[in-house]
């Protein structure tokens, strides 16, 4: 009998073991899917890390940057977050330990009511975590609460802390997915099961391929979803201004190395096949170098570069782009008035003596307004044709009676073209700022402003030898980029607080305000494009430097045409109360 009862007890022992072992085990090896799949394909910015406890360990201990950045509420609150999540999963190991060596991607959504929304999701070493997952939710996280549960299309959607945050999440296909918004868990869960992802995106996937994978993270950037992420947050702009980015490329992704004072960013962009990618314009064309650094002001907050090594060619394939994107018309309506009014050929007129550089340029405003701090700079094939055939563009469309010749200014011609919207038209979106054509020649580039005075400072930042070629913070920056480039844009942070207010909703204005000496302490951001193999090569760098050297700009200048004999004095104008500078000449 008792033989009968130990072999009874073996044998169902043996068969609850068989049962648990095929079960775990079949849990074990059904496939689970990786995580970029459960991502919404409206994500507008996706993060990636790998290691996310030693990467968020390295951001927050060793890069001053964040710890800056800290004196803002919003990031304050998001570092109060991540540091609350980092205690709970040193209190279980087991679920700490899912982290290591495995990607965590979060992304950014817009939702119905234009506000962004954070999604995310993580590849579960295999199904028989799920259960340790859920009772570790529902100890730490609900506090040894039931997790509430509701059903979606066979899932199950739970809620975390319904009283605080209202997180809520699930898992479908092998991964955990979290959002504060249900109905971005509900289109992951409806996108899985479609088995549609940015992994089924020929050029997204390829990005993804070619990331780096001992990286502290990597960032991919959805064009076609990024403008409508950012447009909640700014003040309305000219169309085309903010919605032209969603055809700039397809995707851009990089790898991200993180360092004490800066972020370096290096990765690849694909554009789309057809002619309506605006980085398309550039693939026929070989990069160039910035040689414009060398005469515009020591003081601009924006330089945006177009490196172009063929205009002809640059310029056919500009029309077919907007030919691509419905534009056109405009475009030729403008040439046709222009040509008719005055029998010219305006294409050819401007064309003709342009280089290899086209370049935005905005210098620092002393308020909003930087309509006089706006330059466009062309250099010049052959400066001396370009400025006969401007001083001949300038005769014949000046008004009749209102004609000005033109002028010079230490040794600059300064002349103005009467023709309204001219480099917009012609050249793109970019200039709408430039709404007059005063011109001058510096070296061998042609400079154009929206008035005379706006050239004359332009003229005297070069002739005192302050450009941003000079400019000591500028030279140690551009060790860090490439020399050649397609499309390149730098911003001065420290001198675009008043640009980014410009651009901004108001109450996010008197947030820039807020912390202006913190921005000063953020020196500048570059980013570049390089033509290569199919795809463009692209960098980011942003540098953080609270100790920079500020310049200062000379307000005016005179040259004396003998030496002086006496130092110069200050005296008080008895006329205007103004201190006026005196000095006498030999």
């Amino acid at each position: 009998m008792l033989r009968k009862i130990v072999f009874g007890t073996v044998a169902s022992a043996l068969l609850i073991a068989g049962v648990y072992w095929f079960f775990y085990t079949r849990e074990a090896r059904v496939p689970v899917s990786e995580g970029i799949n459960a991502i919404p394909i409206d994500a507008a910015i996706i993060l990636e890390t790998k290691q996310s406890k030693s990467t968020w360990k390295k951001l927050s201990q060793t890069n001053i940057m964040w710890e800056e950045l800290l004196s803002v509420s919003s990031v304050y609150k998001l570092n109060s977050r991540i540091e609350y999540i980092d205690s709970l999963l040193q209190h279980a190991p087991e679920i700490s330990q899912l982290l290591d060596d495995r990607s965590v991607f979060i992304s950014l959504h817009q939702n119905k009511k234009k506000e962004p929304n954070i999604f995310i999701a993580y590849s579960l070493p295999n199904l028989t975590y799920r259960n340790s997952i859920e009772e570790y939710f529902e100890e730490k996280i609900n506090h040894g609460r039931a997790t509430p549960y509701s059903e979606y299309h066979g899932e199950k959607i739970g809620t975390l802390a319904p009283d605080k945050a209202n997180i809520h999440f699930a898992f479908s296909s092998g991964i955990l997915i979290f959002s504060s918004n249900e109905q971005l868990i509900q289109r992951s869960i409806d996108q899985l099961k479609s088995k549609v992802s940015f992994n089924s995106d020929k050029k997204f996937s390829k990005v993804i391929t070619a990331a780096g994978k001992n990286v502290d993270a990597n960032l991919y950037v959805n064009y076609k979803e990024f403008p409508n992420l950012l447009s909640p947050f700014l003040f309305p702009t000219p169309e085309g201004d903010i919605k032209s980015l969603s055809d700039f490329a397809n995707c851009s992704g990089w790898d991200i190395a993180i360092q004490p004072n800066a972020l370096m960013l290096s990765g690849f962009t694909s554009t789309n096949d057809s002619t309506d990618s605006f980085l398309n314009l550039f693939t026929k064309q070989k990069p160039q170098e910035a040689t414009c650094t060398k005469i515009i002001p020591s003081n601009t907050a924006i330089l945006l570069f177009f490196g172009i090594s063929d205009i002809q060619n640059y310029y056919l394939d500009y029309k077919k782009y907007l030919f691509a994107k419905k534009g056109l018309a405009p475009h030729e309506s403008f040439v046709k008035t222009i040509n008719s009014k005055y029998n010219i050929d305006i294409e050819e007129r401007m064309l003709s003596w342009v280089d290899n550089e086209i370049a935005l340029v905005i210098t620092e405003p002393s308020g909003n307004d930087f309509t006089n701090n706006t330059y466009a700079v062309f250099r010049s094939n052959n400066i001396n044709q370009a400025v006969e055939s401007l001083n001949e563009l300038h005769n014949i469309t000046a008004d009749t009676g209102k004609k000005t010749d033109t002028t010079s200014y230490r040794g600059h011609i300064i002349g103005d073209l009467n023709i309204p919207q001219l480099l917009p038209r012609l050249f793109g979106w970019q200039f709408n700022k430039i709404k007059t054509n005063w011109y001058t020649s510096i070296n061998d580039h042609i400079v154009f402003g929206n008035t005379a005075n706006a050239l004359k400072e332009f003229i005297d930042a070069y002739e005192s030898k302050q450009t941003l070629g000079n400019n000591k913070n500028y030279k140690a920056f551009s060790e860090n980029i490439s020399a050649e480039s397609n499309v390149y844009l730098y911003n001065s942070i420290a001198r675009s607080a008043d640009l980014y207010s410009a651009f901004v909703r108001e109450d996010i204005a008197k947030e820039i305000d807020t912390h202006k000496e913190l921005l000063r302490k953020f020196e500048a951001a570059g980013i570049q494009f390089t033509a290569g193999n199919k795809s463009f090569y692209s960098t980011i760098y942003l540098k953080y430097n609270p100790e920079q050297e500020q310049e200062a700009g000379t307000l005016r200048e005179t040259k004396f045409d003998t030496t002086i004999s006496s130092k110069p004095y200050l005296l008080i104008n008895h006329n205007t109360k103004a201190k006026d500078v005196f000095v006498q000449d030999d």
